[in-house]
């Protein structure tokens, strides 16, 4: 959860990877269904712009 802990305030490996134009994949069960209620938009567009946040949480 630190990464996107860290993405919500503009630090760490996603916005890193994003200003590369790197993709990121991540394997994990969805932190028990909670992750996809807290992914929002900024956060949702730096993982792939143009998808609403719950179809990048997935």
């Amino acid at each position: 959860m630190t990464p996107i802990e860290q993405a919500l305030t503009g630090r760490g490996p996603l916005p890193t990877a994003a200003g590369a134009a790197l993709r990121v994949m991540a394997s994990a069960p969805l932190h028990g269904g909670e992750l996809p209620g807290m992914v929002d938009q900024e956060l949702a567009d730096l993982i792939r712009p143009g998808l609403p946040p719950h179809r990048r949480a997935s």
